[in-house]
């Protein structure tokens, strides 16, 4: 976000980007994943239908192998 109010959190976390994942079951926590541009990516987890797996998403591999 480059501009505007950051969401409330417990603890202010300073990183330049971050992903949110929400699980429907935990709602309205989420998991916050923060990196900076010259860190990789972290891997993380997409919540699926409470009987399947999760994934294990490596967007920073994913990415090096798109560009």
């Amino acid at each position: 976000m480059r501009r505007g109010n950051f969401m409330p959190m417990a603890e202010a976390i300073r990183s330049g980007s971050c992903i949110l994942v929400n699980q429907a079951n935990l709602c309205p926590e989420v998991e916050l994943n923060p990196f900076n541009v010259r860190e990789s990516i972290p891997k993380f987890l997409v919540p699926l239908q409470s009987v399947d797996e999760e994934p294990v998403v490596n967007l920073s591999e994913i990415l090096r192998q798109v560009y």
